[in-house]
């Protein structure tokens, strides 16, 4: 599967966002509500929509990878 994750080494870029990577990692690439918002806002066919769904998506892509990391940090901690 397709995870994003922003990427400091480079990766793709995404609509003038962030650079994203590629992981083959288990995780979804979108929920079902990230999913839905860029369907609404392209089934309305107005660029503004658009660009604003992208935005919000990729703002929720971060904060979710950034928790991962958080929690997962956190586990490592703790088993050792």
């Amino acid at each position: 599967m397709v995870s994003t994750y922003v990427n400091g080494n480079g990766g793709t870029s995404f609509c003038g966002g962030g650079s994203i990577s590629i992981s083959r990692k288990k995780e979804p690439v979108l929920i079902m509500s990230q999913a839905l918002i860029l369907i609404i806002a392209a089934m309305t066919q107005e660029l503004e929509k658009i660009r604003k769904a992208l935005g919000d998506v990729l703002y929720y892509q971060k904060n979710n990878a950034k928790a991962y990391h958080s929690h997962r940090k956190k586990k490592l901690r703790i088993s050792t």
